[in-house]
């Protein structure tokens, strides 16, 4: 899969006449990443010291190399998370564009937030189509723990619904028409939160909240 994450000096899919908004979703990316943050540190200080199931099959789930050494993050991984723009969604059907209030040309982020241990775990950030700065901030995950939130990305309320044939459309019912959502896959080892192949994989809420 090519990375989402690209240059800003590239298109964007936002119009320029839109840079206000463009701004303000920028600073609205940055307040999600930070609550993201808050929130599983919380849920870490409240946990147990022992992970939840600690004895699960699902070690060594993934198996994917990302991190060629100990303590480094991969080239994925920005520190400016306005460089985790988004500028082109292939397979997207333009024409079912005309359904969205921004006729798709709303701002978008996917990268890496920076967790325990230099842990990478993907996040996709869609700001509010519209008035992104006066609604609230949702974060999504998807059960298990251990199921991807792109999941419900695609399949669920995202503004994106997968096709067959490798095809994306715009989903008119998608929660962005009315908040600003920020979807996780979570924890470490699930989807593009990509675990190395020597590193023991295990889900669980305790394991979320150490992430």
């Amino acid at each position: 899969m090519q990375s989402p994450l690209n240059d800003l000096s590239s298109s964007s899919v936002a119009s320029p006449s839109k840079s206000n908004h463009a701004n303000s979703c920028k600073l609205l990316c940055c307040l999600a990443a930070s609550l993201t943050m808050v929130g599983i540190a919380a849920l870490s200080v409240l946990g147990k010291d022992t992970h939840l199931n600690s004895e699960s099959p699902a070690k060594n789930l993934v198996t994917t190399a990302l991190h060629p050494e100990s303590g480094s993050t991969s080239e994925y991984y920005k520190q400016d998370g306005a460089d985790d723009l988004v500028t082109a969604v292939p397979g997207l059907l333009t024409s079912t564009c005309s359904d969205s209030p921004t006729n798709c040309e709303f701002p978008q982020y996917s990268g890496y937030l920076l967790a325990n241990e230099n842990r990478e775990i993907h996040y996709w950030f869609f700001p509010a189509e519209e008035n992104a700065p006066s609604k609230p901030v949702f974060i999504w995950t998807n059960g298990g723990p251990g199921c991807s939130g792109a999941d419900g990305l695609y399949t669920e309320h995202g503004p994106w619904k997968a096709l067959h044939g490798n095809q994306v459309a715009y989903n008119p019912y998608a929660w962005t028409t009315e908040v600003n959502l920020v979807y996780l896959e979570q924890p470490y080892g699930v989807g593009f939160s990509v675990a190395p192949s020597d590193d023991d994989v295990v889900t669980g809420d305790q394991n979320a909240a150490d992430d």
